[in-house]
C-alpha cells in the first residue's frame, strides 16, 4: 500500500485539493483509493495533531479536538491513531491520501516528522511527501488577501514612487517576519515559521528520505496545467476522469476588491476591545 503524503505548504491551493478529495471519496474508493473517514474534517489536520510534540500551547483547533488540557493531549492522539491504523488496515486500497499543510506550519521540531514517519513507514510499501512551496510575497498577499476577508485591517507595505522591486519585497518578507516574531495570537507559535523552505525540507528530508520529498515550486509556469488540482491528481497518480471540483472559496482578491475591503473594514471594525462596562457607564 503506498502513501501519498500532501504537506502544504498553506496558500498554494490546499483547501481545493482537500475540497476535491472529500467530494469524491466514494468514487476514489471504488478506485482502490483511501481518503480516511476518520478524519472529520475536509482538511486532514488531525493527523499533525496526532502527532504534535508535548509543550506547545494548545490553539483554538486543538481544543475542538477535545483537549484543551495538555494531560488530555496524550490519550487524544493515542485514540485517533489506533482509529487511523484499523481504518488503514481494514481499507484494502492500493493507494491512500492524507492532506492537511498543519503539518508544516504546526510542526516545529524534527521530533514531529520523524515520529510521523516511524509510525506511518511500518504500514506503507512506499511514502511520497508532497510539498508546494510559494514565493514569499505572493504568500504575503494572499495572507492579506485572506485576511480582508474576516475583517482584518492588515497593512501591505507601499512601493512608493521610487521604491525598486527589491526593496518592496523585501518590505513585504519583513512584514511577515514581525508577524512571526509577535507569534500566534493563539498560542501556537510563530507563524511563519515554515517560509524557511530549507529547514522544512531538511527536516521532511531526515524523516521521510530524500527520496520520498517531492517539492513543487507553487507557480503556473511549474504546475501541470497551470493548476495546483491538477498537479496534484498527476503526481499522485489520479485520474481526473469523474472527480467533481471543488469550488475555489479562498481565491486572492483583486487589487481593487482589496482596496474596498480594507476601507470597509477601517470603517466598520469586526473586532473591537472589549469595554469595561464600569467604564462604559461612568458620566
Amino acid at each position: 500500500m503506498d502513501l501519498i503524503l500532501h504537506i502544504g505548504t498553506p496558500k498554494t491551493g490546499t483547501t481545493s485539493i482537500q475540497g476535491l478529495l472529500a467530494k469524491n471519496r466514494a468514487l476514489l474508493a471504488d478506485r482502490g483509493v483511501l481518503v480516511p473517514k476518520c478524519f472529520e474534517r475536509r482538511a486532514m489536520h488531525e493527523i499533525a495533531m496526532a502527532f504534535r510534540a508535548p509543550g506547545w500551547p494548545n490553539n483554538e483547533f486543538a481544543q475542538g479536538l477535545g483537549w484543551g488540557r495538555e494531560e488530555d493531549r496524550a490519550p487524544w492522539q493515542a485514540a485517533f491513531r489506533d482509529r487511523l491504523s484499523d481504518e488503514l488496515a481494514r481499507s484494502g486500497a492500493k493507494t491512500v491520501i492524507i492532506s492537511s499543510e498543519f503539518l508544516v506550519s504546526r510542526f516545529m521540531v524534527a521530533e514531529e516528522p520523524a515520529a510521523l514517519a516511524a509510525w506511518l513507514r511500518p504500514r506503507f510499501d512506499r511514502i511520497t511527501v508532497l510539498v508546494y512551496l510559494r514565493d514569499p510575497v505572493r504568500t504575503f498577499v494572499s495572507r492579506m488577501s485572506t485576511g480582508l476577508k474576516v475583517g482584518d485591517v492588515v497593512a501591505m507595505p507601499a512601493p512608493g514612487p521610487v521604491a525598486s522591486a527589491r526593496a518592496w519585497r523585501a518590505a513585504c518578507i519583513n512584514s511577515l517576519q514581525g508577524d512571526a516574531m509577535r507569534g500566534d495570537l493563539a498560542g501556537d507559535g510563530p507563524i511563519y515559521h515554515w517560509l524557511d523552505y530549507g529547514t522544512v525540507l531538511e527536516m521532511w528530508s531526515d524523516a521521510f528520505g530524500r527520496d520520498a520529498v517531492v517539492p513543487v515550486a507553487f507557480h503556473r509556469d511549474h504546475l501541470e496545467g497551470g493548476d495546483a488540482v491538477t498537479d496534484f491528481l498527476a503526481r499522485a497518480g489520479l485520474d481526473a476522469d469523474g472527480l467533481t471540483r471543488h469550488a475555489d472559496r479562498n481565491a486572492t482578491l483583486s487589487v481593487e476588491a482589496a482596496a474596498v475591503l480594507m476601507a470597509l473594514n477601517r470603517a466598520f471594525p469586526a473586532f473591537e476591545e472589549a469595554q469595561d462596562p464600569d467604564a462604559a457607564a461612568a458620566p
